[in-house]
Order: C-alpha cells, then sequence, then structure tokens
C-alpha cells in the first residue's frame, strides 16, 4: 500500500462499532510532531466541535504492533480517567491496517512549551494555577494507582481564557503501580531529561509516586525560569535573572519538592 500524505486517512481506520474516521472527522491542521506520532486538529462532521487527533502511521522505523499496543493502552486508561477536570478527555479511538488516532479535547492555548516561547517566564500566580491543577490530575491518578511518568511542559496544555486552566495529556508512557517489574519494555523508559528524577534517570529506573512529584517540580522551575532545572549541591539553583522576582515561599517549596530523596518528596 501506497504511503499516505499530509492529511489523508484511509478508508478502514475504524473505530471498536466499526464506524469509519472519515465518515465522523475532517482532519485539518497538523499542531505538533512527536517520536512517533503527530497531533492535527479535526472537526467532527455531525456537532462541528473541534478536537484534536493523535495519529500514529505505519514505519518501517518503528514496530507497528508495538505502537499500536502503546495506543490501545493509552486510550483504555484515558477512558477510565479523562472525566477528571484538568485531564485531557477521550473523544474515541479508531485503529487501521495503517494508522491508529487517539481523538481527543482540543485545547486551544497549546502547550507549556509552547507558552514559554510566546512570553516566556511566566508569572509566579499564573504558575500556581497550572501546577494546582496538574497536582490534582496527578493526585486522582495516583489515587487510581496510576503513574504519568512523563509530566513536562510539552504535556500539559493550556487555554487562552481568562482563567489559566490546565490539562495534563499523552498517556503513552503512564502505568499502574501494579505493572511495575512486570515488563522490561515498561521499566526501560527513563523519563525525560530535565524532568526525570534522580532514580529514573539511571539503567534500572526505580519508578514510583514520589518519581511524578520530582517532575511537577521540574515544571514548576522551567515555568518560573524559563531553562531546564538546574541544581546544585543537589538542590535548585536560582541564580538566573527570572528566579529574582520569585518569591522565598516558592522557592523553598521547589527546594523540597525536588529532594533528592524520593521518601522526602511529600
Amino acid at each position: 500500500m501506497p504511503a499516505l500524505a499530509g492529511n489523508e486517512i484511509s478508508s478502514d481506520l475504524v473505530d471498536v462499532s466499526g464506524g469509519s474516521f472519515n465518515d465522523q472527522y475532517t482532519l485539518c491542521t497538523r499542531l505538533g510532531d512527536g517520536c512517533s506520532a503527530f497531533v492535527w486538529s479535526a472537526v467532527e462532521r455531525e456537532t462541528g466541535e473541534r478536537v484534536a487527533c493523535k495519529l500514529a502511521r505505519r514505519q518501517s522505523k518503528f514496530d507497528w504492533r508495538l505502537l499500536v499496543r502503546t495506543f490501545q493502552r493509552e486510550a483504555a486508561l484515558l477512558e477510565r480517567i479523562s472525566d477528571h477536570p484538568s485531564i485531557v478527555g477521550l473523544r474515541g479511538f479508531f485503529l487501521g491496517t495503517q494508522e491508529a488516532a487517539i481523538m481527543l479535547e482540543l485545547v486551544d492555548g497549546g502547550d507549556c512549551q509552547q507558552l514559554l516561547q510566546r512570553h516566556g517566564a511566566i508569572a509566579e500566580g499564573a504558575v500556581h494555577a497550572i501546577v494546582d491543577q496538574v497536582c490534582s490530575a496527578v493526585v486522582f491518578l495516583h489515587e487510581r494507582q496510576v503513574l504519568h511518568r512523563d509530566i513536562k511542559c510539552e504535556n500539559v496544555l493550556v487555554s487562552t481564557g481568562v482563567t489559566q486552566s490546565a490539562r495534563l495529556c499523552d498517556f503513552g508512557h503512564s502505568c499502574y503501580v501494579q505493572e511495575l517489574g512486570t515488563s522490561r519494555r515498561l521499566d526501560a523508559f527513563r523519563g525525560t531529561r530535565g524532568y526525570a528524577a534522580p532514580e529514573v534517570s539511571v539503567s534500572n529506573p526505580a519508578w514510583s509516586m514520589a518519581a511524578d512529584v520530582y517532575s511537577i517540580g521540574a515544571l514548576m522551575y522551567t515555568l518560573l525560569g524559563n531553562t531546564s532545572l538546574r541544581l546544585a549541591n543537589g538542590t535548585p539553583d536560582f541564580v538566573t535573572r527570572n528566579f529574582a522576582q520569585v518569591s522565598t515561599v516558592s522557592k523553598m517549596l521547589l527546594t523540597g519538592v525536588l529532594a533528592m530523596e524520593p521518601t522526602a518528596r511529600t
């Protein structure tokens, strides 16, 4: 079968009931690129609602069966958790011989990395509002024994409204706590550099809820300082100019959350 181009979608991309993607959605503009998938905007034909489409296509450089399983896991997980107001909402899942697509709530402000690119370091009040919502989402996940494992600016979406609302997204590396140690593939993931806790940035990652907490701290640091996390003697480095305006309370919070020992992150 020839490679698909642009926003062309194959006719066999269907949902669990056999409904065709092309009958239900129109793919519009590409919003972002990932390692193995692209994010597009799309419009639901019946309602006119704008949504996001996380779309993967079969490529020789990726194990297609593994990619499909990852998409299926993410969609199944989102089906359980996406009713939380700070977790991106699931709209549907489609699978074909050449493509897999997860349909999601569209958050119009893009992600926090794009927010930094537009505005530079974010005001402390706005950062607290974003981080509070991410924390709420993570508490919800942890209560259900789910680890996100890849909290970072690119995986936090923000709205453009007067009230800064945030949505945690991209659950492709997420897992249930009870799965840890049962799959080499799961345990091989070491997080994203600049956000990953010390205990998972090693050859034998020790994943726990504390690792998600560390990543929230790294997210907060990055939003306040418009720079990747920098440590000095095991504690956050606040010498850059953007941190001059950050309160002592926030700096103390970051110092506690970014503690090197997992047991100290509460």
